[in-house]
């Protein structure tokens, strides 16, 4: 079965994660789609990206490095 990749291009900060989950969580519960369709691959931990015959979707989700004026 594909998958609906989530790619982490970051974390937010500890007190906001604590609250809602970090990235990753909160675009899953955005996304509002079953978890079990849903992969989460750590881009900025140097996990591979998927093979493109395996997604059925992709979501990059925000990094507060990338944050400019």
């Amino acid at each position: 079965m594909k998958k609906l990749f989530i790619i982490k291009a970051g974390s937010t900060f500890k007190e906001t994660a604590d609250k809602y989950g970090d990235f990753e969580d909160m675009t899953l519960r955005g996304l509002g789609t079953k978890p079990d369709i849903v992969e989460t691959i750590n881009a900025c931990g140097g996990q591979e990206l998927p093979a493109p015959d395996t997604c059925y979707g992709a979501v990059i989700t925000g990094a507060h490095c990338m944050v400019t004026d």
